[in-house]
């Protein structure tokens, strides 16, 4: 066999321990002079201690300054600059110096960078939580500046295709128990992104790839329709190649996978498209009536985002009877109450939307619930559905849950 390939970034180590301190991707400069010669800037570093601030005259002026020392082994490496004084300096705060002499630079074989990338992402804090500094009318025409800006978009992208690269690897397991780590990866993920614009647009123009695209790998893997499996004959077992397993989707997994799916339809409005082509509405319709009350909440709240915009996602409901579904669900009194209520915010949050329509789908949907809940209850719905749009995103939810009740109240009432 020949050599394996020496694949993935370019570290560099403390020259003692051999503890990976900083990436070559995070050079910004190797211009910079430090204690022992020649050293470089980088915009991050991983797996060192930070010392005490002091204020240190440098060569190009006063600025506040840490060392940082491996985390292993101990040696001083270099610096953090904490704080610029000069305006044209500001660009280094946050940055680190590693001097030449006390770093080596590796490459990692392709496994073993995997492992450490998938570790990172686990330990350390998303870079796109990252609070965002003000900036000056200085920084703002710096070029370097512009040249960290563009450096630090670069990871950023590098971090959330990692991200997604890593959920998605493992939701597509064959084994349960490795889906639900890699959708629980996913769903951190987005809540992490839909912490800003930058990122939700980063996210939305990942999902344009069809590798890292989320909603195709729910779909495939764990809201698959389960097929029957049963053994019609021996032949597999002497065959040359295994049978393969797989395990089914738990309850779960299950609501996993549907709260992926919400958090995916809220945040790029295409993957309604992509879940309309693998048939989501009849998916979620069975997984309603069939499934169990974790599920039966995450499904009402997946269903509400998927046909938000969406015509043809809301033809499907009107196809399968979706309103009955429900309206079966809220008037049954051994249903739990939590997922009574469940179902009322689902139809007002639907009539809501829906609200004046004239041509369809959902044109008849008023009709539709008079005739499956009652003259008065459906009357009730509907003027409830007109909870204040003006509200703030607290007051609308506590209004949403007090009208819930109140419809719930008045179809056991009636």
């Amino acid at each position: 066999m020949g050599e394996r390939e020496l694949v993935g970034p370019r570290l560099y180590s403390c020259y003692k321990c051999r503890n990976h301190v900083c990436l070559h991707d995070d050079i910004i400069s190797k211009a910079f002079q430090g204690r022992h010669g020649r050293a470089f800037l980088f915009s991050h570093a991983m797996n060192i201690a930070v010392g005490a601030k002091e204020d240190r005259n440098l060569m190009t002026g006063l600025h506040t300054v840490a060392d940082i020392s491996c985390a292993d082994c101990s040696e001083v490496l270099g610096w953090k600059y904490e704080r610029a004084f000069e305006a044209s300096q500001k660009y280094k705060e946050g940055k680190f110096i590693f001097e030449k002499s006390k770093i080596v630079k590796e490459n990692c074989l392709c496994a073993a960078t995997e492992a450490w990338c998938n570790t990172q992402m686990y330990l350390k804090k998303a870079f796109w939580t990252d609070a965002v500094k003000p900036e000056t009318e200085a920084e703002r025409q710096s070029p370097v500046l512009e040249l960290v800006k563009s450096l630090d978009k670069q990871r950023l992208y590098r971090e959330v295709t990692l991200a997604l690269r890593s959920g998605l690897r493992e939701a597509r397991a064959e084994f349960s128990f490795l889906r639900i780590r890699g959708l629980r990866s996913i769903l951190k993920f987005l809540r992490s992104v839909a912490q800003s614009d930058d990122t939700i647009n980063l996210f939305y123009h990942s999902q344009s790839i069809p590798a890292l695209q989320v909603v195709p790998v729910l779909f495939q893997h764990t809201l698959r329709e389960v097929e029957d499996q049963s053994v019609t004959n021996l032949n597999h077992i002497f065959s040359v190649e295994p049978m393969k397993i797989s395990s089914p989707a738990t309850d779960a997994e299950v609501a996993l996978a549907l709260r992926v799916l919400e958090g995916c339809c809220l945040l790029h409005c295409e993957s309604t498209i992509l879940a309309h082509q693998h048939k989501a509405i009849t998916v979620l319709m069975n997984i309603l009536s069939t499934r169990g009350v974790l599920e039966q909440g995450a499904c009402l709240d997946a269903l509400i985002a998927i046909m938000l915009d969406s015509s043809s996602n809301q033809m499907d409901f009107e196809a399968c009877n979706g309103i009955e579904e429900v309206a079966l669900l809220i008037k049954d009194k051994q249903v739990e109450e939590n997922l009574r209520l469940k179902c009322g915010e689902f139809l007002l949050l639907l009539i809501g939307h829906v609200n004046g329509r004239e041509t369809p789908p959902m044109m008849a949907i008023h009709e539709d619930i008079r005739q499956y809940l009652g003259e008065k209850s459906g009357s009730l719905i509907w003027a409830a559905s007109q909870f204040g749009s003006t509200l703030d995103p607290e007051q609308r939810l506590t209004a949403l849950q007090i009208q819930a009740r109140r419809v719930l109240e008045s179809i056991d009432l009636y």
